[in-house]
């Protein structure tokens, strides 16, 4: 008797279960937002679909730039005057710059270092002037001294340029020649310079033989306590990967706000999407950040070298 009374119960339990449960679905089916039959028959939590990850709309802001100047008075030009090359007399870079200290010296002014960079430089000034047959601070490329001189690893604050053209019979005469010249001869003494370089050569230029010199005056850049170069690749490195992933991120929104994905593949696209989005804005962040201290010590850079 007892048996079939445990059986009997366990019975109507049943029942009773999948009357309930029947009953949880045909509410479900009413109403249609139950939370309890989403829990009972939700199998896959992997196939609900994610909130998209907002982006942080604050632009990068922008590197300041480190200040530096280049002075260059109009090319000294002696060839319109006339004249013809029949001296025996050679100008050399050692001379040039020997003849140059003596009138800083003059002034009571420290005799300026000779710098192989810069005497490099106001070579291939020299050699570009002759080669591309022109008398000017900027070649028919746009360059200068500023470029001249970076392409041979001089890093400065200020950078200045005197130019020469005519029939010098010895380097007085070349430094002469400048000196009397109010622009050039500020240039050569300038307080602010601590370096130089100097080149010239003879050659034809427009149909003449002549001789073209070059003076480059230099205050390094190291005159200054100079930003951090790897925090600022670091900087540029963390922009373009910004700039990679804003299309990316722009192509996934239009194709899941346009509803191109299905119900089935939208849980996987957001998760891409949120992905993408939380690399997005983690570089924005660290970005700004970097770039504050970057600009920080830009300003301090800039306030030394305005003084120089």
């Amino acid at each position: 008797m007892k048996k079939y009374l445990y059986q009997t119960l366990i019975l109507i339990g049943i029942c009773g279960g999948v009357l309930f449960v029947v009953g949880l679905w045909a509410y479900d089916e009413e109403v249609g937002k139950s939370e309890i039959i989403k829990a009972v028959f939700e199998f896959n939590k992997n196939d609900e679909i994610p909130d998209i990850l907002p982006l942080i709309e604050d632009k990068v802001a922008p590197l300041e730039s480190m200040f530096s100047r280049i002075i260059s008075p109009n090319p000294l030009n002696q060839i319109a005057g006339g004249g013809a090359l029949n001296f025996t007399s050679v100008l050399t870079t050692a001379e040039i710059i020997a003849e140059t200290n003596e009138e800083r010296i003059k002034a009571d002014l420290p005799a300026l270092s000779e710098s192989t960079k810069l005497n490099l430089a106001a070579r291939d000034r020299v050699d570009d002037m002759f080669k591309r047959q022109y008398f000017s601070h900027t070649s028919p490329d746009g360059s200068g001294v500023g470029e001249a001189v970076s392409q041979n690893n001089y890093s400065y604050i200020v950078v200045g340029e005197n130019l020469a053209a005519g029939y010098f019979k010895d380097n007085n005469a070349l430094v002469k020649a400048w000196m009397d010249s109010p622009g050039h001869k500020a240039n050569i003494l300038a307080r602010r310079y601590y370096d130089i370089g100097a080149a010239a050569r003879e050659g034809m230029f427009k149909g003449d033989r002549v001789r073209l010199a070059v003076q480059i005056f230099g205050a390094p850049i190291d005159l200054c306590p100079t930003p951090n170069a790897y925090l600022k690749d670091k900087i540029y490195n963390n922009k373009k990967r910004i700039d990679e992933l804003e299309p990316q991120l722009a192509k996934l929104k239009t194709e899941l706000d346009g509803q191109k994905v299905g119900l089935d593949g939208a849980p996987k696209k957001i998760r891409e999407y949120n992905k993408l989005a939380g690399e997005f804005n983690n570089l924005i962040t660290t970005t700004q950040t970097m770039i504050k201290q970057y600009n920080s010590s830009v300003v301090v850079f800039n306030s030394c070298a305005q003084n120089k």
